[in-house]
């Protein structure tokens, strides 16, 4: 049905996760996978179309969801700007079998000890999300699984969007915390 044409992940270089660690903000980091997929045209004299698919995925099982902290959501704009960079006729994004993202990694906040560095990090996922609103060709959310807070928002920052049937919802629980959503 489709078949996959080139490959590249965005990697996290070792001395930055190592740094982070020591700096005692390790993170379970979701990295971004783009994938080049032709996709059969609905008009067979047209051939194909090729898709950049997206795929977030921290190696964990279902029972640790894809989280954006920092360096995840560096991997996603690494991953974003190849897949524009390819110019394909759409951009998808999708996650790990029965998860899309649970949004920010809130067990990091109380490491947090400055509001610049929070402002810092809201602006940051603004910016790699608005990348995808603002990209030269539709985006798709697959949302195939959970999809929380800043996972919702990265489905809704995409031009479309799908929810499986089987996803165990989407929300945004950061209200219940007194945090706006993005």
């Amino acid at each position: 049905m489709s078949t996959v044409e080139k490959t590249s992940s965005a990697s996290i270089p070792a001395t930055d996760r190592a740094e982070r660690a020591a700096q005692g903000r390790d993170e379970v980091v979701t990295n971004a996978l783009t994938r080049l997929i032709r996709v059969p045209a609905a008009d067979a004299t047209r051939g194909h179309h090729t898709v950049a698919l997206i795929t977030l995925d921290n190696g964990r099982d279902h029972t640790r969801p894809n989280t954006l902290g920092p360096l995840g959501l560096a991997s996603l704009e690494t991953a974003i700007s190849a897949a524009i960079e390819a110019g394909p006729d759409a951009i998808a994004v999708t996650g790990k079998p029965f998860i899309f993202a649970a949004g920010a990694d809130l067990s990091q906040v109380g490491s947090v000890a400055e509001r610049t560095t929070a402002e810092e990090f809201v602006a940051f996922g603004h910016r790699v999300f608005g990348r995808l609103r603002e990209a030269p060709m539709p985006t798709f959310a697959f949302v195939n699984g959970l999809a929380l807070g800043g996972g919702m928002e990265l489905a809704l920052h995409c031009d479309y969007r799908t929810l499986a049937g089987n996803a165990a919802g989407m929300s945004q629980p950061e209200v219940f915390l007194g945090i706006l959503p993005g």
